[in-house]
């Protein structure tokens, strides 16, 4: 009955952690990369070919299709709509799923306490929460689910749990060469090298050489048939777009050159990531290390973090996206600071009881913090100087946990007074950054969408009319939105065409123009009636 008791609040946790990454999944317009898959899919959905999704210019060979089917699929049956929030739904969904691993890697080596805190570290992580991270429609969620969910199953092989869970470490290693197949690399070093650094799993895997030989064989039936049927298709196109262009020359040089940072970018971007929760994560760190003398398991989540950093680190471009995936692994780090304050605090002893003159302090201390609390709670605010002591507060709960405290340490109960401090400063910091997260999630970024929406409202509905004229190439989330309501662009201005466009006044014809034109159309607007020069 505990066990299921603890088995229903974790769950609850979780799901109460995992709000960040849905709320307000549409408040943002499709951006960059997004744009683009967000293409992709709608081509599939709208009768292109699966096997060999299509972007505007023609075959999307990129990335393989795992993760355009997940998203296409549910479209496809009309489950989802081809909105904002239509297109992250499903990668918000799989990051959930991440966080459900984090919890159980984390809960495996310190607890419950740790699994929880794990989880929590992870939606404090805003970089990768919302930019190009786990609520975004890009290949980056279903990456971080997958390495989440292979490290898991193979601790729970290396734990002896049976040979099950290496068939399920297989699925996962292919579904992240699925999703990103150069992106899933530092998965097999990660796993490779476990064994090698701890012998008991060297001697398993040797006994189970089997199962993993039936596991490789799954993985290759699982993933080679795609890449073998690009090639037939479009032959050395494959190689060149998907690893000469994007592999070798980001690896060597760059194919945009804000990509290229030095060598410390990836461990810089890490230390900018804990500039709230630092503290938990040195504390776990030392805890983890502490633990690796009898958990061999601790060894795999310092590889899990520090493999990634590495080999990315020897590329030339960099952008931070690509180490997400070590990201969890950190979270399991500083998660085990909040197992090793819950073992500290069940380890406590009674020692010598508390003196006479201690418990009159500690009495007029709860008598203090009570009358705090009840002021507080009647006037509000509090900020008062006592010496060189300021008393500042605006909760009456902070005073009255340490006046709970106080008493339980009154009778003797020290142990129980630690856990209240713990849990109420627990609760203070998930608060503070659930709610710093919640409030990124809920703010409105849609200039593009907005914009689209008000040229649909002013076309009439005949996609025709639309005209775009900005005299460049249009971003790829620009393609994305005008592509909505159907466009036409024209990179020459005729100022006498477009003049006699806008002035026709049996149709009202929305037209897109960049600074540079628009100065070029002003001299012609003088001769134009008050009315049409009122509408520009």
């Amino acid at each position: 009955m505990r066990r299921a008791a603890g088995i229903a609040a974790s769950a609850l946790a979780l799901a109460a952690l995992s709000g960040p990454l849905f709320f307000g999944l549409g408040r943002t317009d499709l951006d960059g990369d997004e744009s683009i898959y967000a293409g992709v899919v709608e081509r599939m959905v709208a009768g292109g070919p699966w096997l060999t999704p299509t972007e505007e210019n023609g075959p999307f060979l990129e990335k393989p299709p795992l993760r355009f089917w997940l998203v296409a699929a549910p479209m496809k049956l009309g489950i989802l709509e081809p909105t904002e929030a239509g297109h992250r739904l499903v990668d918000a969904t799989m990051s959930a799923g991440a966080l459900v691993y984090v919890f159980l890697i984390a809960r495996r080596l310190g607890g419950t306490a740790s699994g929880l805190g794990a989880a929590f570290l992870v939606i404090t992580q805003s970089h990768m929460l919302f930019v190009h991270g786990l609520r975004s429609g890009t290949m980056e969620p279903l990456l971080v689910l997958a390495y989440c969910g292979a490290v898991h199953h193979f601790r729970r092989w290396a734990d002896g749990a049976g040979w099950r869970h290496v068939v399920v470490v297989a699925a996962w290693c292919a579904a992240a060469v699925l999703a990103k197949t150069v992106g899933a690399v530092p998965l097999f070093v990660i796993l490779l090298a476990g064994p090698a650094f701890v012998p008991s799993w060297r001697a398993r895997a040797v006994a189970d050489v089997r199962p993993w030989g039936k596991a490789a064989a799954l993985f290759v039936a699982v993933t080679v048939p795609w890449f073998v049927l690009q090639f037939v298709q479009h032959g050395p196109a494959v190689w060149h777009s998907m690893f000469v262009e994007h592999v070798a020359t980001r690896v060597t040089a760059f194919v945009d050159p804000a990509h290229v940072q030095p060598w410390w970018f990836y461990p810089a971007f890490v230390a900018g990531t804990l500039t709230m929760t630092w503290p938990y994560v040195v504390a776990g760190a030392v805890a983890l290390a502490w633990r690796a003398r009898t958990r061999p398991a601790a060894v795999l989540v310092a590889l899990w973090f520090v493999v990634p950093i590495v080999l990315f680190s020897l590329a030339a471009s960099k952008l931070a996206h690509y180490v997400y995936p070590a990201l969890p692994a950190l979270a399991v780090i500083g998660g085990q600071a909040f197992g090793a304050a819950v073992d500290l605090v069940g380890d406590m002893r009674r020692v010598a009881p508390v003196c006479r003159r201690a418990r009159m302090a500690l009495a007029m201390l709860v008598t203090g913090a009570l009358t705090l609390a009840l002021v507080v709670a009647l006037r509000g605010r509090v900020d008062v100087a006592l010496g060189p002591l300021n008393v500042r507060t605006a909760s009456p709960a902070r005073p009255a946990l340490a006046a709970a405290a106080g008493v339980l340490v009154l009778f003797g109960r020290r142990r129980a007074a630690v856990g209240v401090l713990g849990v109420a400063l627990a609760a203070s910091e998930v608060n503070r950054e659930y709610g710093r997260a919640l409030e990124h999630a809920a703010v409105r970024r849609q200039p593009l969408g907005a914009f689209v929406a008000c040229l649909s409202a002013h076309s009439g509905g005949d996609q025709r009319r639309i005209r775009v004229s900005i005299g460049r190439p249009l971003w790829r989330d620009e393609r994305y939105y005008f592509g909505r309501i159907g466009w036409r662009e024209s990179k020459e201005l005729d100022p006498g065409h477009l003049t006699r466009r806008v002035r026709d006044p049996e149709r009202d014809t929305p037209v897109v123009l960049d600074d540079e034109h628009y100065r070029a159309l002003l001299p012609s607007m003088v001769e134009w009636p008050p009315e049409i020069r009122a509408s520009t």
